[in-house]
């Protein structure tokens, strides 16, 4: 797919380009193409009417690596390729591998209301119960993808649930964003339910956030080398978290990326 090379640096609330001085402009195009070490497919048998044979609707869902306008493999602005780097240098540099699990927060609203299916807050059984069938069927499906569920539970806010994915390596886990939150939209029109991920979709409500665990793994053995043998924080690990606070301020154009985020993040707020 031919697309503006401008376009991977636009924020994620508009489609206005920056308008501090960038090397992407709107003139010349990079090729979107997918990436065919992650290939994702899924299937979702629908509804049928009484009397009416259902019909099993099939997704194939694909990462995407930005290219030259010629196609040469390595354009510095690629995400993916930028991520792949700075991966391989961890390996290569410090024999570590990145491991990562998400949490994933979001709220699930009645396809004919628009309003949250439940108003009972954290860890109801009664709100889990009410939207169990959803929630399992996205379960089994993302397991059929490698995609394992830690945890799956009701939270704080109206209609807000949680499901926890297992961690895994860097990539895949950014895979595993993007895989989970399009099947978790698919699959919703089936119960006739829609899914949000808005950072604050109520005003006196906790927010939904993507709650990121880190942890940097021995390319040896496999052991955590953030915790030393005391089971406290080891000088690496202290290094590691001085490093992201560092890069702090520059991390929330991507982990806090439209101004409703810095709603949730305020104090008083999850």
């Amino acid at each position: 797919v031919g697309i503006s090379r401008v376009c991977v640096c636009l924020p994620a609330i508009s489609d206005v380009p920056p308008k501090f001085k960038c090397p992407l402009t709107v003139i010349g195009e990079a090729r979107l193409v997918p990436d065919p070490d992650a290939v994702y497919q899924f299937a979702i048998q629908e509804n049928a009417g009484q009397g009416q044979q259902s019909e099993v609707t099939r997704y194939i869902l694909a990462p995407g690596l930005f290219k030259n306008y010629d196609f040469a493999l390595g354009w510095d602005y690629c995400p993916r390729n930028v991520l792949d780097k700075t991966l391989h240098m961890l390996r290569e540099l410090f024999q570590l591998e990145l491991m990562v699990g998400i949490e994933h927060e979001f709220v699930l609203f009645d396809g004919d209301t628009d309003q949250p299916i439940s108003e009972l807050t954290y860890c109801s059984n009664e709100k889990y119960h009410k939207a169990h069938k959803y929630l399992e069927e996205l379960s089994k499906t993302l397991q059929s993808m490698g995609i394992f569920t830690e945890q799956l539970h009701a939270e704080s806010a109206p209609g807000q649930y949680e499901l926890a994915i297992r961690h895994t390596t860097g990539m895949k886990a950014a895979d595993h964003v993007a895989v989970f939150r399009e099947t978790a939209r698919m699959l919703a029109h089936k119960y006739n339910l829609r899914v949000s991920f808005s950072p604050k979709p109520f005003d006196s409500a906790a927010g939904s956030g993507s709650h990121i665990h880190l942890s940097l793994a021995s390319l040896q053995d496999g052991s955590n080398v953030l915790a030393d043998e005391a089971g406290e924080l080891s000088e690496m690990g202290r290094e590691f978290i001085a490093g992201i606070m560092f890069g702090l301020p520059a991390l929330c154009a991507i982990t806090t990326s439209s101004p409703i985020s810095y709603c949730r993040v305020g104090p008083g707020a999850w």
